[in-house]
């Protein structure tokens, strides 16, 4: 390969590379020695701009032509990544400080606010790593430390990726959001092995519209039952959610085993609560409130303002309450102007926009600067979702001014007892906003020192027809200006399982586990057996109170304890595997229950799914041994069973009045035809056989006054009259989605 060549590039800078493309032209490879660790101050001999540099680097490209594009695939390549989280592991297991993951969305906002000052928070005290949704599958980096790499690693990589975690010396993982995220984040957290935190940031986990707003421009819809959630969800599907209950099912697990479920208020804490899944819940605000005054610097309003200012914080967007602020500024007039200390998170309409002054993007750390240039009266809230914190919320009461806020979530509960604060009910019309706005406007030109330390100068009612403020007038005293102390928990307390672990007390009386291993559809879904027989009833708040009730798989059953385990049909469909939870059972002492609605033991071979189903009557047969409890649906198929019947109940099958039930209508008058449904799945051919003449009698008799519709039973052509219906793709997936679907019909 020779020398360097230091006739062409004389005192250096590119000869090495020069050598080395040399060598690979002469058939070398290079290696690159990953167990060493080589320093390079760079740019210190020549500088990256001095012209010695420039003239290396031309040499080397009209050398090799290609140079730059070897670089750039090594680059994008980067074989030596893994090597370089190593060390990143090793540096993390030499410091002795414990490592804490956390996983999120890539969305930004309040989620990676909180998560960045955690990280800063945290220096000194732990290692954190970060996980977060990529292209292909996940990435992992290392937010403390500028510049480091991101890891990629394909979704189904979970136990690779714990064995990394574990060499990291990650102790705890803490999860703050998973939507968006392929990889099964519940397989991660089982191969490590760690406990757990959960951040309620939205309410994701509850409602696959995230915040619980119907569409992004709509307002809170009041946490209905299960009819109106499945209507919703099929009107905007999104996040793959099919029905609320499996959504909810399938999220769980989150609240039930996180070791603690932080919350950021107290409101989020009542919310969680209400269902059911605020056991290990703990209210653990953002920030802490350490002074039991409130910061108070109002801009009072003098003759020489022209207009009154209002000013939205951050980025204004559907469900930060954009329709409203469209509302109110087509009636407002000229005498007030609407300041956007942010950007609009989409093009405006431009009538909209002549309305609004937008001062466009910011750092955290420029908004004080933004405020004190502008100068606002009124800081206003119109978010229609009930948010679990707002640090918006939180610049505003640190600037002092006056406050018009949407009643609901956080902002009820943080703003309460505050001087020069309005809170507006949600969903109320824009002419109780501006009623709000005038009250503040005569507020605020109360001389100073008088009215604004009143606890009486806020809190607008709920009556929209007057616009009046409650009534605190009469005492004004200081001890209504006090707020509500909250200690700051992450400094200490966060960390405090890391540094003294200690085993959680157990409780005289815990409420039974009652782990559900419903049979599931190829997507992943339980059937609809699965929910007419398991999920609907055992989740039926008449059943379900007192009672620590779960869905799970087999894995779940096999590494999570539980009092009783039922599952079902095929649910299980390898003998191994029933093998394997029978032996766990009983070495456990839980009560192994078996579910079983047909008889599938002995099916025909001309049953429509006998080449499915008769191959697995040695799974029913196992399970129908193993049980310790069989329920079945009628008292002829204990019968059918023979020798099993010593052990099996009868469990009647029902409807669900959730599903079911429909609102209280007055009788309606016929209109049209008398129709008749008759529905079924193909393995009930021949209940419609039995009954097809009667129907073709029904239709030839009465003619256009009858409506005879099917839906299912059979692909075979219909007698003339009969009317077949399939329903959307979207109503087949589950259950609950085919009932709201049945029942808009």
């Amino acid at each position: 390969a020779g020398e360097f060549d230091a006739s062409t590039f004389g005192r250096g800078y590119g000869e090495e590379v020069d050598f080395c493309l040399r060598a690979t032209r002469l058939g070398w490879r290079h290696a690159l020695a990953c167990d060493v660790f080589v320093y390079h101050e760079g740019e210190v001999s020549f500088g990256a701009a001095s012209p010695h540099a420039r003239k290396g680097a031309a040499t080397l490209q009209a050398r090799y032509p290609d140079y730059a594009d070897l670089v750039a695939r090594h680059a994008r390549l980067d074989p030596a990544l893994p090597a370089r989280f190593a060390v990143t592991a090793a540096l993390f297991r030499a410091s002795q400080l414990p490592g804490i993951l956390f996983i999120s969305h890539g969305h930004g906002g309040g989620v990676r606010r909180h998560m960045l000052e955690m990280i800063d928070a945290l220096r000194g005290h732990a290692n954190v790593l970060l996980l977060q949704p990529d292209m292909h599958g996940v990435a992992l980096s290392v937010p403390a430390i500028a510049g480091h790499p991101i890891l990629p690693l394909a979704a189904e990589r979970a136990e690779d990726l714990a064995l990394y975690l574990r060499s990291a010396g990650i102790q705890r993982a803490h999860l703050h959001h998973v939507m968006g995220i392929g990889m099964d984040i519940r397989a991660l957290l089982r191969h490590l092995d760690v406990a757990f935190d959960l951040t309620l940031h939205d309410y994701y986990g509850i409602c696959p519209q995230i915040n619980f707003l119907p569409t992004l421009d709509a307002q809170y819809c009041g946490e209905p039952g299960a009819r109106h959630c499945n209507a919703c969800i099929a009107a905007n599907p999104g996040h793959g959610a099919l029905d609320i209950d499996s959504w909810r099912w399938q999220h769980a697990w989150m609240f039930h085993a996180a070791a603690r479920v932080l919350c950021p208020s107290e409101d989020a804490h009542a919310r969680l609560a209400r269902h059911g899944l605020a056991k290990n819940a703990i209210v653990a605000p953002h920030e802490a409130v350490l002074t039991p005054t409130w910061p108070m610097a109002p801009v009072h309003i003098d003759p020489h303002d022209t207009a009154l200012r209002v000013a939205l914080l951050g980025v204004l967007a559907d469900r930060k309450g954009l329709p409203t602020v469209a509302a109110v500024a087509e009636l407002a007039g000229p005498d007030i102007a609407l300041h956007v200390i942010g950007h609009p998170e989409y093009a405006l309409d431009p009538t909209l926009s002549a309305r609004l002054i937008v001062s466009g993007a910011y750092d955290e750390a420029d908004l004080p600067a933004l405020i004190a240039d502008i100068q606002p009266h009124i800081f206003w809230f119109p978010a229609q979702w009930p948010e679990t914190y707002s640090y918006t919320l939180s610049a505003a009461i640190a600037a002092g001014g006056a406050i018009v806020a949407a009643d609901l979530g956080a902002f009820s509960e943080r703003l309460r007892n505050r001087p020069l604060t309005w809170l507006v009910p949600p969903g109320a019309p824009a002419q109780d906003w501006l009623h709000a706005f005038a009250a503040a406007r005569q507020a605020l030109r109360a001389k100073a020192g008088r009215q604004t330390l009143r606890a009486d100068t806020g809190r607008h009612t709920s009556r929209a027809d007057t616009g009046r403020h409650t009534s605190r007038a009469d005492t004004g005293r200081r001890a209504q200006l006090t707020r509500a102390l909250a200690t700051d928990y992450y400094p200490d307390q966060y960390l405090q399982p890391l540094r003294k672990p200690a085993p959680r007390p157990r409780k005289k009386n815990p409420a039974p586990r009652i782990l559900v291993l419903p049979e599931t559809l190829a997507h992943g879904l339980p059937s609809p057996c699965g929910y007419i027989r398991l999920l609907q009833p055992l989740h039926h708040p008449a059943i379900s109170a007192g009672r620590d009730i779960r869905v799970g798989d087999l894995t779940a059953a096999l590494t999570e304890t539980a009092d009783v385990i039922i599952t079902q049909r095929h649910a299980l469909d390898n003998l191994d595997d029933i093998a394997a939870l029978q032996t766990h059972c009983r070495a456990r002492n839980i009560r192994l229950i078996y579910d079983l609605d047909d008889d599938l033991l002995a099916l025909s071979e001309a049953h429509p799914d006998a080449a499915h189903l008769r191959p697995l009557a040695p799974m029913v047969q196992a399970m129908l041994a193993a049980a310790d409890t069989i329920w079945v649906s009628t008292p002829a198929l204990v019968r059918r069973l023979g020798h099993h019947r010593a052990k099996a109940l009868v469990v009647e099958n029902g409807l669900d009045e959730r599903l079911w039930w429909p609102p209280a209508a007055a009788d309606r008058a016929l209109n049209g035809p008398l129709r008749l449904l008759c529905m079924g799945t193909g393995t009930h051919g021949a209940d419609l056989a039995l009954i097809l003449p009667a129907l073709t009698r029904l239709q030839t008799e009465f003619g256009a006054r009858v409506a005879i519709d099917i839906i299912g039973i059979t692909s075979a052509d219909l007698p003339p009259g009969l009317q077949r219906i399939d329903p959307p793709s979207t109503a087949t997936y589950s259950y609950p989605a085919f009932i709201n679907w049945l029942s808009q019909h």
